[in-house]
């Protein structure tokens, strides 16, 4: 466990915690970090509904792209020096899902993320990141208040 942990970020306070605490766990266990933020686009498919590649979308929603690369190099700037291996990957699409199938893709053993702290109805109501999470996937999730 914590050999290859996913860590969410999107700039919160509580994303932030996150990747703390993941960093600090890695360097206990001698493990690798991945950051990861998601950008939900709105530019996704054509007028025909046929999906754009990802490079098409990253220029038609350049101002989504911007926000996740000033959220990885925020991650970025706690991270250096940190001793380390550190990989960051923007994507696009919700982030749950694109955190899932990230785990599956790099295999990674264990997934971090801060809590928005909406409570159960307005998590219920705005489809709560940690609560897909924890109910869905098939690693250990960590989640930080």
């Amino acid at each position: 466990m914590l050999k290859k942990v996913l860590v969410l970020v999107d700039g919160t306070e509580n994303s932030l915690r996150a990747l703390a605490y993941a960093r600090e766990a890695c360097k206990l266990a001698d493990g690798e970090l991945i950051v990861m933020t998601a950008v939900k686009t709105d530019l996704a498919t054509t007028a025909e509904t046929a999906p754009l590649d990802k490079e098409l979308r990253s220029q038609a929603n350049s101002d989504a792209v911007k926000w996740g690369n000033k959220m990885l190099g925020a991650a970025k700037e706690i991270l250096d020096d940190c001793g380390l291996s550190v990989q960051y990957i923007l994507e696009f699409g919700p982030p749950a899902m694109t955190a899932l199938k990230t785990v599956e893709k790099l295999q990674c053993d264990t997934i971090v993320l801060g809590s928005r702290g909406l409570g159960t109805i307005k998590g219920i109501l705005n489809d709560s990141v940690s609560k897909k999470l924890v109910q869905e996937a098939k690693v250990p999730v960590i989640v930080i208040k």
